[in-house]
């Protein structure tokens, strides 16, 4: 079972994440990690684990531990060494909203629309795995 937990203007709060990359196939890739990552906690693919930074109620967030030991066989020795040391953390899972934003992939462009919550750092440091030209952040963060 999933439980809500909002906090201040989560719910007011419109982002949009746009990365590009020096190639399509490396878009293709983080395309595919970030729309994985996006979906974790709908598509009940990973173990979920107590939030423990909520011990009164009970949260369930997906497993970092089973989301990187499913990607490091598609990752180069680098990608996997940095998604198990930089992140995303455990917390990151934790993305706030009330369903996965949209992961969209045009040529060598990543853009992730419907972020409902500033909790962003995990798919930006998924961004980062494969070294983008340019990430930008834009939209608005309450009413």
């Amino acid at each position: 079972m999933k439980i809500w937990k909002a906090f201040g203007s989560a719910h007011s709060a419109n982002l949009t994440i746009i990365g590009q990359f020096k190639n399509i196939r490396d878009a293709e890739f983080i395309k595919q990690i970030i729309e994985d990552f996006v979906n974790a906690p709908w598509n009940d693919l990973y173990p979920q684990i107590k939030d423990a930074r909520y011990p009164e109620i009970e949260v369930f967030i997906p497993d970092k531990k089973a989301f990187v030991e499913y990607w490091r066989s598609r990752l180069d020795d680098t990608e996997a060494g940095a998604i198990e040391m930089l992140g995303p953390n455990q917390s990151d899972f934790f993305l706030g909203n009330e369903q996965p934003p949209d992961v969209i992939q045009r040529e060598n462009m990543v853009k992730v629309t419907g972020i409902r919550s500033m909790d962003i750092t995990g798919i930006i440091k998924l961004m980062f795995l494969r070294y983008p030209d340019e990430v930008k952040i834009s939209g608005v963060t309450g009413p």
